[in-house]
């Protein structure tokens, strides 16, 4: 990695951060070379990161349970959740909205 084709040290420091992350990552790896797809996904996860922490702020989730039923006897041995989330007062799809 030559310095010249960086601005700044900053960007050279953020680019070293990233790989060390990916080997980190990566159990079997001791090191990698840094590619650009590497930011990418990072910036990806943060972006998704950032989405679900507002959405939880904005209670945009809704939880919908389903009972978890033995196929012997048909009993109630125990409920899942599922977690959607929507845009704020959105209306649901659902025949059990």
């Amino acid at each position: 990695m030559g310095l010249s084709q960086y601005d700044t040290l900053g960007e050279v420091l953020r680019i070293a951060d990233t790989a060390l992350h990916e080997a980190k990552a990566t159990p079997s790896q001791a090191f990698v070379i840094y590619e650009q797809r590497m930011t990418r996904r990072a910036k990806k996860q943060l972006s998704l990161d950032t989405e679900l922490r507002q959405a939880l702020a904005r209670e945009e989730f809704v939880p919908f349970f389903q009972p978890i039923l033995a196929l012997e006897d048909g009993r109630v041995h125990g409920v899942e959740v599922l977690a959607r989330k929507g845009p704020p007062f959105s209306q649901c799809v659902s025949l059990h909205c």
